[in-house]
């Protein structure tokens, strides 16, 4: 998917049905963005993290993935683990690697895996 070629609808859609989301404005036009997704309780997902380019390098997206990751961590039941689980861009993994996150497949884990579906 491609958030600028993407409908406008489908994204403010997705939007609306996150469990939780962060975006970035500068001159009330969005420059970053970054939702969880999941069961709010055991599973979470991160997705569609981005920074527009103009506006990499200067922290943004970290202070993203960081303010989701507090989220995760003030829902979760005391006493418990949840799992975070995230795809991202080829080439992105080691900014992942930084937050602690790991390649898949590894010594637990298999790949992920993704279908894409057309609706026509």
């Amino acid at each position: 998917m491609n958030w600028t070629v993407d409908p406008k609808e489908q994204w403010e859609k997705s939007l609306a049905n996150a469990l939780f989301t962060i975006v970035a404005l500068k001159n009330d036009e969005i420059i970053a963005m970054g939702r969880l997704l999941g069961d709010a309780v055991i599973y979470w997902f991160i997705t569609d993290v981005f920074v527009l380019t103009e506006h990499q390098g200067k922290g943004i997206g970290s202070e993203i993935v960081n303010r989701l990751l507090e989220h995760v961590k003030k829902s979760g039941i005391i006493g418990t683990d949840v799992s975070v689980c995230l795809m991202c861009a080829k080439g992105k993994e080691g900014f992942y690697e930084r937050f602690g996150f790991r390649c898949r497949p590894h010594e637990y884990e298999g790949a992920g895996m993704e279908l894409e579906i057309s609706n026509m």
